[in-house]
């Protein structure tokens, strides 16, 4: 079996790991219930206008899990494994203008965490990020935001410059309709002791990394001596889960015929470096439910990887006791 065995932080460990706790419990709460059915998502969106000028141009339209394709075919399988519940959809003209509309779409997913992923999929670090909702981000024609366990895409059609203050005005009012809960998911806590470049955490629902054996996860861009790489943090129910996956990725590598290797850390356990046949150098190991690793790093082998991966250990190790 291999796994790492990590040092509890002693004295600032403590603080952190009731601050830790303390933020669990605070987000674990009743943050609002969503509407489990979907006829009630429409009354969220605003009706007849969001603002004085504009009026819904149709009727809001409704879709679940069965008709979803209708309205976003290509992309419904993306929403699926983040829980979706229900999609509204209204379009929205000033004054009778039909070259100035705002088209909106509001997501009922499975929680808080999967509004946070699926907004993941579309956001990108060098975006205008706003404050709306728990984040959203903006340019000159649309605006994105996630907010509970909702997600919103708006979209305009107009002139840029007043494209802007249209959405805004419109995500403004669907902010207020939503349930008051503007905080991140507390899972991205787990990558908060590495230096990972900002808003690039993403949540993956299914098969990170590629691997249908690393079920779920978190990943996020990083800099490791210097250079670019990819943090993974693959999230497991218990450690035998954890353990199971890691063994199913050490027989996926034997049958690859890729080269890998145990190292031992100074922590008292083992990291394993491998010649992934996708990812090429990779490092990674096993602490209590979680797997946690670096890819995309440049030099065979992956020496420069284990600080990063020691001090996540560290974190990891803390937070769940």
């Amino acid at each position: 079996m291999h796994f790492v065995h990590c040092r509890r932080v002693q004295s600032g460990g403590k603080l952190a790991t009731v601050l830790f706790v303390a933020l669990f419990l605070f987000s674990s709460h009743s943050y609002g219930q969503a509407p489990a059915a979907t006829e009630a998502l429409q009354h969220l969106l605003p009706r007849p206008d969001f603002a004085p000028g504009w009026k819904l141009d149709g009727d809001i339209l409704l879709f679940d899990k069965s008709n979803v394709y209708e309205h976003i075919n290509g992309e419904a399988e993306l929403y699926f494994p983040y829980g979706f519940k229900a999609l509204a959809a209204a379009t929205y003209q000033f004054n009778a203008d039909d070259q100035r509309t705002v088209a909106a779409e509001l997501y009922l997913m499975g929680s808080l965490f999967d509004a946070f992923g699926i907004y993941s999929n579309y956001r990108y670090a060098e975006a205008e990020f706003l404050s709306i909702g728990a984040e959203g981000y903006a340019n000159e024609y649309q605006l994105i935001f996630y907010q509970d366990r909702y997600f919103v895409k708006l979209s305009a059609y107009g002139e840029p410059q007043q494209n802007r203050e249209d959405l805004l005005a419109c995500a403004r009012a669907i902010e207020k309709s939503l349930p008051p809960w503007p905080f991140p998911p507390y899972e991205l806590m787990y990558l908060r002791a590495t230096d990972i470049v900002p808003r690039t955490e993403r949540y993956v629902a299914e098969s990170l990394l590629g691997y249908d054996f690393f079920t779920r996860g978190l990943e996020a861009e990083a800099r490791v001596g210097g250079n670019p790489a990819r943090l993974f943090i693959v999230l497991e129910q218990s450690p035998p889960q954890a353990e199971a996956a890691l063994k199913a990725y050490e027989k996926y590598l034997t049958e690859a015929g890729a080269k890998f290797e145990w190292k031992s850390t100074s922590a008292g356990g083992a990291v394993l470096a491998a010649d992934d046949p996708l990812h090429k150098t990779i490092m990674l190991c096993r602490e209590g439910r979680f797997i946690l690793g670096v890819t995309g790093l440049k030099e065979s082998g992956g020496e420069t990887g284990l600080p990063l991966i020691r001090r996540l250990l560290t974190w990891l190790a803390l937070s769940e006791n």
